[in-house]
Order: C-alpha cells, then sequence, then structure tokens
C-alpha cells in the first residue's frame, strides 16, 4: 500500500474529531454520524436544547450504534462528576437498536419525542441535565467522551465467531467491509481465513522493554506492586507484563506503583525487573468526515501495514511481512526481451520517516513517531510523513515509522516482465520468486504491484523487491525461560542464509561452556556440573559467542529482556527466529520518544496569545513598525492597516520577526492592526493597534536596500556559525557522518527532525566592510527575521562606521537613525541560551540620504556671454537638480549651460533667443 497521505493537511479540518485543538461540540446539521472502532475521545453535535438559563437539558450525539460504552464524560473539560459542575447529570445510551428517547426530551409520547429529535435507536449519545454556573452556560458547553467503539464479528474459525468489542484492525475492517453503513458486501464474498491469519498477526506482544524500577507480586494475588516504577507512562491495559518467568495481561493501571493483570500469580517475588510487551496493531478511529470508503479503508489498513487483495472471487486481507513465494517464474517462464528493470531514483528515497498520531495520555494532541536512517542518502535529508488518524498508540506509530523508512530504502528495485498464462492466479501483493540471468537474480524474491494483460495468452507482472528480513533466518534451540537470547545474522548473503545456532551435550556431565563454529553452524556446548546440570547464564552465553570471531562474524546476540543473565540457561524446543534490530519487518522502534506539536492545549479555541506593544515610528518617508513576539515561537504575523482588523488591508503576512518596514508612505493618519497566526490558519483574538500621523515626510534617496545573506557570506567571518539557504544559523553541537558516528564532520543535524536542534548558546557573523562610495550624512536602518523554536533565542546587533576605511568607530549596538559615514560594517551574534535551533534570514540594510536643497537667490548676471556660476560646498555626491528663474521681471528665460557635482552656470536669454544680463533665481536640489 502506498504510504502517500492525500490528506496530509495535518488532520481533517473538516472533522469535528481530528480538527487542531481541544474538541468542541458541534450543533452541525450537516455532519455526518460517526463509526467509532477502538477507543477514541469525541464532542459529539448537540441535536437539541430545551429553555432555560439556569438549568437546561439537552441531547449530544456522538456516533452510529452500538457502541460499548461511554467513559470519562467531561462538560468543558472538566469531569461531569467534580464539585465544579454541581447539579450536572447525564443519562447514556449506546444506540443498541431498542433503547427509547430519554425522559428530558418534550413530549408525551414516542412519537412525539420523535417529531422533535429523531428516532435515535441506533445512536450512541448522552442526555444531559446542565446546571448554569462559572463553568457552564447555555450558550457555551463543550461536551466530550471517550467512546469504547462498536461490537464485531471476532472469529475463531471460518465458521464461528462472537460478537464483541474489539480494537484489532483487521476485524475492524471485516465490520466495515460488511456493515449497512460501510461496504455493505456479503460475508459469503469474504475470505475469513485470510482475516484470521491476519487479526492473530495484529494481536501478537511484541517489542520487550524492561520497566523503570523493581516490582514484586505475590502467590495467588493477581496485583503488580512496583519501586521506582513509572506505570501511567509505561504500561497500558491490554499490554503483557512478565515478571518471575510469569506472563499476564494488564486489566489495569491504578497509579504508578500498582496495576492489575488477568489472573493469579502462582509464586512470590520481589525486587525484579518487569518486562512490557504490546500489541502489535491496533484501531482506534472515528469516520466523521465525507471520504469515500477506500479512503477510510485506507486509514484502517495503513494501521497495520495490511491491504486487500481480491482472487477467487473473494476479498482477503494480507499484512506485509516476512512470508513465503506462492509461485516461481523462471527463464522458460518469463518471454525473452521482455523483462526491464529500474530503481528507485536516489531523489525519491526518504532518509526521515515521520508517522503523525494522535497521543490519548496527552488530550489526543497530535505526535510524531520519527524513524531515521544510520546514513542519509540526501542532503538536506528527506523527510516524508503521513497521517495515521487510526494510531493512538507511540510504540505502533514508531514501529510503522520504522517500517516504511526501511521498506523505501531495502525495497527499491522494481522488475517488469511478460509472462504466459501461468500467472493467472496471482494478484498484487502476491509475492513470487524470480531466476533471472538477465538480472543474475537466483530465486529473488519480488511483491506483484500490478498485473496488465496485453495481448491473449500473455500477462505482464510488475514486481517490487521484497527483502522480507535483513537478516538470516536462524535455527536454533538455545533459548532459556528467563533470559532468553536473541540471534541476529551479521549478513544475509547467499552463502550464509540459514544459520543453525544449537546445544552440543549439553547435559553431559563436568563440561565447560564452549563455542565452536562449522559452516553455519554455531555449536555452542554450556557448562555443567558433576551431576550434568547445566550452569551457564545466558549472559555468559553471549559473551563466549561474540568472543569467537567466527561466530560473530556470522551473528549478534543480545538479551531479549534486557536480563542480568541470572539463571541459567534451561534446553527447550527448537525455535525459528527471523529478523533482528534491523530487519524490515523486526518491529522494533524507529525513535526513543514522541515528538509533539507544540501547541497550549489548555485553549479551547486553539489561539495563539495577543501581541503586545506593537508601535509604529515615522522614519522618513517609511513606517518602521516593531512588537513583543508571542511564546508560541512557530507563530508567524499578519500586519493590516484601516479602520479596523476585518476592514483593513494585508500590509504583510507570515511575517517571523518583531520588525517591519512599510516603504514609501503618504502623508495621513495611519491605523496599524496585528495578529498572530499559529501553523493551522488560527489568528489571535484581539487583534493590537498602533496610529501614527503624518504630517510631513523629507525626500529621501535609497542608495542602499539590500539582503546581505543573498549575496557571497564567504568574505564575512563566522564564529559558532554557519550559512546555509540564505541564512546564517548557529552550529550543532552533534554532526552525523556518513559512518553513522558522530565527531567533527559532516552535516549539521540532530534527531529530532530540525537541522542543528542542539546547537551552540552563541555564535556570531561579522559582515564584510560596505562603501557607500562617499562620505554621506545617510540615515541607515535594517530589517531582518529571526526563527527559532524557542522565545529565549535573541540576537545583538553591532556595527561601527567610519569617513575614511582608516579611523573607526568602536563596535557599538546598532540603532537607527542618521550617521555621517562612508563605511561601515556589522556583527551578528545570535544567542539560544536553551540550545535549540536558531538562524537569522532576510537581513536587509537600508540606506536613505535626504535631499539637499540649495537656494541662490538674485544671482547677477552682469556679462551676457558669461552667465552666472554658483558653487556647492560641499559637492553634491551626484549631479543635481538645477532649476533657474529670471527674477527681476525682465522678459526671458534661463538656461543651465554647465553643471556638476560642485557647481552650475546659468545664462539668460530674451524672447529672440539673444543672451542678456539680468538676475536669477537658482534652487539646487540633490543629494
Amino acid at each position: 500500500m502506498s504510504v502517500t497521505n492525500t490528506n496530509n493537511l495535518g488532520f481533517d479540518f473538516e472533522s469535528p474529531a481530528y480538527r487542531f485543538g481541544a474538541l468542541e461540540t458541534q450543533a452541525n446539521n450537516c455532519l455526518c454520524v460517526p463509526i467509532v472502532y477502538g477507543k477514541a475521545r469525541a464532542a459529539g453535535n448537540k441535536i437539541w436544547q430545551s429553555k432555560g438559563t439556569n438549568k437546561f437539558d439537552a441531547l449530544v450525539c456522538f456516533a452510529e450504534g452500538e457502541i460499548s460504552g461511554f467513559s470519562d464524560i467531561r462538560i468543558n473539560e472538566i469531569l461531569i462528576n467534580d464539585n465544579a459542575l454541581k447539579g450536572c447529570s447525564y443519562t447514556a445510551y449506546t444506540g443498541n437498536g431498542t433503547q427509547t428517547i430519554d425522559s428530558r426530551v418534550t413530549g408525551s409520547t414516542q412519537e412525539a419525542k420523535v417529531e422533535l429529535v429523531g428516532g435515535l435507536k441506533h445512536t450512541a449519545y448522552l442526555a444531559l441535565t446542565i446546571k448554569s454556573g462559572t463553568k457552564v452556560a447555555n450558550n457555551y458547553m463543550d461536551v466530550s467522551a471517550v467512546l469504547k467503539g462498536k461490537s464485531v464479528r471476532v472469529y475463531t474459525n471460518t465458521t464461528t465467531y462472537t460478537t464483541e468489542y474489539s480494537n484489532n484492525p483487521i476485524w475492524c475492517i471485516l465490520d466495515f467491509l460488511t456493515c449497512d453503513n460501510g461496504c455493505g458486501l456479503s460475508f459469503d464474498d469474504i475470505d475469513i481465513q485470510s482475516f484470521i491469519d491476519s487479526a492473530s498477526y495484529c494481536d501478537e506482544k511484541v517489542n520487550p522493554v524492561n520497566a523503570t524500577g523493581t516490582v514484586s507480586v505475590t502467590s495467588g494475588k493477581a496485583t503488580v506492586t512496583g519501586s521506582g516504577t513509572k506505570f501511567t507512562d509505561e504500561v497500558k491495559v491490554g499490554d503483557e507484563v512478565t515478571v518471575n518467568g510469569e506472563s499476564k495481561e494488564v486489566t489495569a493501571v491504578s497509579n504508578n506503583t500498582s496495576l492489575t493483570v488477568n489472573s493469579n500469580f502462582s509464586a512470590s517475588a520481589s525486587g525484579q525487573t518487569m518486562v512490557i510487551k504490546d500489541t502489535r496493531y491496533t484501531l482506534n478511529l472515528i469516520l466523521d468526515t465525507r471520504k469515500t470508503r477506500q479512503d477510510w479503508l485506507n486509514e484502517m489498513l495503513i494501521t497495520c501495514r495490511g491491504f486487500l487483495k481480491y482472487n477467487g472471487n473473494k476479498i482477503s486481507v494480507t499484512i506485509e511481512k516476512d512470508e513465503e513465494s506462492v509461485q516461481s517464474f523462471t527463464e522458460a517462464d518469463i518471454l525473452a526481451d521482455s523483462e526491464v528493470f529500474w530503481t528507485t531514483p536516489k531523489e525519491q528515497r526518504c532518509d526521515i520517516f515521520k508517522i503523525r498520531y494522535l497521543d490519548p495520555d496527552s488530550r489526543y494532541s497530535r505526535a510524531f513517531a520519527v524513524a531515521e536512517a544510520d546514513e542519509f542518502l540526501n542532503d538536506p535529508p528527506i523527510v516524508q510523513e503521513i497521517v495515521a488518524l487510526g494510531i493512538t498508540n507511540f510504540k505502533q506509530a514508531s514501529r510503522l515509522s520504522w517500517f516504511y523508512l526501511n521498506q523505501a530504502n531495502t525495497c527499491d528495485k522494481f522488475i517488469a516482465f511478460m509472462t504466459t498464462q501461468k500467472a493467472l492466479d496471482r494478484t498484487p501483493g502476491d509475492i513470487i520468486d524470480i531466476s533471472s540471468t538477465f538480472m543474475g537474480y537466483e530465486k529473488k524474491k519480488m511483491v506483484v504491484v500490478s498485473m496488465n494483460e496485453t495481448q491473449e495468452g500473455q500477462i505482464q507482472l510488475i514486481c517490487r523487491e521484497y527483502n522480507g528480513a535483513e537478516n538470516a533466518t536462524l535455527t536454533t534451540n538455545l533459548t532459556g525461560d528467563n533470559n532468553d537470547l536473541v540471534y541476529t545474522s551479521v549478513d544475509k548473503t547467499d552463502e550464509a542464509n540459514d544459520i543453525t545456532v544449537k546445544y552440543t551435550d549439553p547435559y553431559a556431565a563436568s563440561q565447560s561452556l564452549n563455542v565452536s563454529v562449522t559452516g553455519n553452524d554455531i555449536d555452542v556446548s554450556l557448562a555443567t556440573d558433576g551431576s550434568g546440570a547445566i550452569t551457564s547464564t545466558a549472559s555468559q552465553v553471549k559473551t563466549t559467542i561474540d568472543a569467537n570471531q567466527d561466530a560473530s562474524d556470522l551473528v549478534t546476540v543480545a538479551n531479549a529482556a534486557g536480563n542480568d543473565g541470572s539463571g541459567v540457561v534451561t534446553a527447550m524446543a527448537k525455535t525459528n527466529l527471523s529478523g533482528g534490530n534491523t530487519g524490515l519487518y523486526a518491529d522494533i522502534l524507529g525513535s526513543v520518544a514522541p515528538v509533539f506539536n507544540t501547541v497550549d492545549i489548555d485553549d479551547v479555541l486553539d489561539t495563539p496569545e495577543d501581541v503586545q506593544n506593537l508601535s509604529a515610528a515615522q522614519n522618513l518617508n517609511s513606517v518602521i513598525l516593531t512588537w513583543q513576539p508571542v511564546s508560541n515561537s512557530l507563530a508567524t504575523y499578519e500586519i493590516r492597516e484601516g479602520t479596523s482588523w476585518t476592514e483593513s488591508r494585508v500590509v504583510a503576512k507570515n511575517l517571523t520577526g518583531t520588525i517591519y518596514t512599510e516603504l514609501n508612505i503618504q502623508k495621513g493618519t495611519y491605523k496599524y492592526w496585528i495578529c498572530a497566526v499559529n501553523k493551522y490558519g488560527n489568528y489571535s483574538e484581539n487583534a493590537k493597534l498602533s496610529t501614527i500621523v503624518i504630517s510631513d515626510i523629507p525626500e529621501t534617496n535609497v542608495i542602499v536596500n539590500e539582503n546581505i545573506l543573498d549575496d557571497d557570506l564567504s568574505s564575512g567571518t563566522f564564529v559558532n556559525c554557519f550559512a546555509t539557504y540564505n541564512r546564517v544559523a548557529l552550529n550543532s553541537t552533534k554532526t552525523w557522518t556518513s559512518s553513522g558516528t558522530w565527531d567533527n564532520t559532516g552535516k549539521d543535524y540532530a534527531p529530532d527532525g530540525y537541522w542543528g536542534s542542539e546547537v551552540e548558546s552563541t555564535g556570531s557573523y561579522t559582515t564584510k566592510v560596505y562603501d557607500i562610495g562617499s562620505n554621506l550624512d545617510s540615515i541607515i536602518s535594517v530589517n531582518y527575521d529571526l526563527s527559532s523554536r524557542d522565545d529565549a533565542s535573541n540576537i545583538v546587533i553591532e556595527w561601527k562606521y567610519s569617513e575614511d576605511n582608516v579611523t573607526w568607530t568602536d563596535w557599538q549596538v546598532f540603532s537607527q537613525g542618521s550617521y555621517k559615514f562612508r563605511y561601515y560594517q556589522f556583527k551578528i551574534t545570535i544567542n539560544s541560551p536553551n540550545n535549540v535551533y536558531t538562524a537569522i534570514s532576510n537581513f536587509i540594510i537600508n540606506v536613505d540620504v535626504p535631499d539637499r536643497d540649495l537656494y541662490f537667490d538674485d544671482q547677477v548676471i552682469s556679462t551676457a556671454a558669461d552667465g552666472v556660476t554658483v558653487s556647492f560646498d560641499p559637492a553634491y555626491t551626484t549631479t543635481p537638480t538645477v532649476v533657474a528663474n529670471i527674477s527681476d521681471g525682465t522678459n526671458g528665460y534661463c538656461v543651465v549651460t554647465a553643471k556638476s557635482t560642485s557647481q552650475a552656470t546659468v545664462k539668460a536669454y530674451n524672447n529672440s533667443g539673444t543672451a542678456i544680463t539680468a538676475k536669477v533665481d537658482i534652487r539646487v536640489k540633490g543629494y
């Protein structure tokens, strides 16, 4: 299945459940009635409310029934049984098909009630009585609850099933395929056995990790008590925990030091390390928008890397995992010259894969599970992301992100070939193997991507590489009850594809621990005492294999539970192990912790805070606007000008800094408004205003308007920072190299998906010396954008200037204003006290030179042929504009016959064109 998600705006903005921010109860007759699978939080749709201000009743509908129940019911984010909501009550209806309309609804009969609210027999809803107070009112009421979703068919064999609640994605998919408000298929159209097999795979407990702290259990009790434990963070209902060799399923988590399991322990133990396994795949999804059935199926299938196939007139489901080939194709089956081979281009293969999901422990805020390749193919790394609405579990999201990353980078080869009707039984998703001298393949596994019938008797198969696990299949009988070992093949090659690890006389008396290698067989002779009892621990076996060069060349060994090696290895039945800690289907974490969106989840409307201290100041023919940043460092700013925020022109948007200059203004009164905007398009609640009156505009000449970061910055000086993509950023304190180790070379990168996320606390960039060409009285100003994920980050701008490039001022904090200079230089110091990514961009320098007006009144032309010459001291930088008029009443006109930066000559003429004597007024303007 493709991992490209067409809804990659984040989460569906039309969805009441998946919109960003806190959930809000709707009152909208255009919303569809949701279907709920698994557990999910929803806010519902209010369909009826009685009259009343101090006390009123309401119906809030949540889902198509029948659901399994409601829990954690809240009004305005407060639990309904909280003292703050005294007088509030509810009755829950699960949509069981026989329920009546609640008595709160007015009407003497059910028929009368139906006319107000509809039938509601199959709708899960809450009927509420609300007493108004400081926390709730009749015009503002958000009702949310955790819904335990539909009961679905769960098959034990192809003919036997029970109808029960399940969040197994396969049983939920089966229900959606067959229910009336889903696809409406008949069960006769379904290959039930494929669903049984896939559901079993989803239910498996995987990813063993050690819990924090130690635990104790008591014989005959089903309670686990902890010391220094974090049960509420690390364990959830449905997880498998193993204590003292006994594995149980968690049924309740009371607090950080107490949980309950599904059966009593047979023996007491204290000071134990508890191992946690979680269910491989679950589904928790609200289908609450008008998507196509195929889109919703894709949402469900992506939670378990599954896909549907149609074969033999039945629909089956398959989960992509290590599987055997169902058919072989050799050169005898492949039509000559029909093979075409290609690979995915490097620039289309991702380096980082992110799955976005909902975290129920953080009030269903958005979180990311991130998987990163050890070695990046691209610079900068290519990041791919999908949104998985049905995942509410970090470990599940992380395992899938790892799978898709590995799939993109290890299954990048494709082949197309023509074959005969031998392929008629195949369908997309089948695993086949190909032997071809054209490609040098010998029984190479491929997955069928698509099929085309090109002409009678010929079928084209298009296949993608199917590597399965990265590692060889290991066959071993070396394992133990309390200290299991996991063997991972070092390399999968034709010569070392099957590695056997076995015991050698484990019960012979008085043996020492010994490892020997013959071909691909690793023989382990366990140590025993004089009676033949085994004395070797898992830790000792691992150390011995690691120390044997031949054995360590074949496998690496790890203790599956991180056990300290206490207790002896016990001979068990032979077990097949496949995959390992880098395998495509290894079900391991792609990152060690979720990454959360930056958002204040207590903000009901999910609006950025109001911008403070907007200030407007005139700078010649421009207005400079400054303001304080909001706390959300990812917010941008929008500025408008007009009588109000809603009736204004947009001056600028998507601003990331805290200063903006509007150029070329005219005289008048200006009202500037500003709002912060978060990444989901929500504006701060109150626009802030600054008014300025422009009564006079001095004329200026902009001689410099330059973004210095667009230039080659190599002539400047960098200290703990670097230039990239027209910005200057602080150096990362960790760098990633092609060998996968950290040192002082390579590209700046940190593992949470941001460039240079662990950076130096301070750094600076000193520009080259700039020359404006002449020594002028000039007005200089700067604009810039600062990017950071921390509002504690800041920059300090310093500058110095000179009239002759010999004598310079000292470095001083820059303040825009009027100075006399020709040469100048800037030093930008970037500070990040919390060592997070910080960069500056769009550093624009403006240099304005005001016009200089000179007036020479009643200048006398005593010799007509010579005219009169006036001189300028100091000289202008550029040749100025000169205008002259006769001032003594003589009929005629003036001509500027010569001018330069230091003087101008004017002659007078009569209307016949003859030079005359006269008095003239001369005006000179320029800079």
